[in-house]
């Protein structure tokens, strides 16, 4: 139970994180696939399909639960769905998902901290990866 609930946790902040760092504070501009026949559109935000995120190695074999000092990868992917305008509405009539992609994948490598009855704490090791 606990695996499944830090699963979904580190897949929560992985949205969370491409989402916040999607969205600008004002307008700008992004010609969505370069020398392509889409134009430069005036985005505010990215919209993010869901995504998936597995932890590798976070549970021993055949023990079921972690340990401090445990250290394990975490990686994941995702597609964006949509750019959106100044009004936070999806931009459509480009040819995103048809002609061309959006994608983002990481890698954070991570060890446990703390595990008490109900939870654990996990800090970054200080490698991994993102790009988009």
């Amino acid at each position: 139970m606990k695996a499944k609930k830090r699963l979904l946790q580190i897949a929560l902040a992985a949205i969370s994180v491409a989402a916040m760092s999607a969205y600008a504070t004002e307008v700008i501009p992004i010609n969505p696939d370069g020398a392509g026949a889409d134009l430069t559109q005036q985005v505010s935000a990215l919209g993010w399909n869901n995504s998936f995120t597995i932890a590798v190695n976070a549970l021993p074999t055949g023990s079921g639960t972690i340990s401090v000092g445990q250290t394990f990868t975490t990686f994941g992917q995702g597609t964006l769905a949509n750019f959106n305008d100044a009004n936070n509405t999806a931009i459509g009539g480009l040819g995103l998902n048809s002609s061309y992609e959006w994608t983002f994948v990481f890698a954070v490598n991570e060890i446990v901290t703390a595990v008490t009855a109900n939870s654990a704490t996990f800090a970054s090791t200080g490698g991994g990866f993102f790009d988009l």
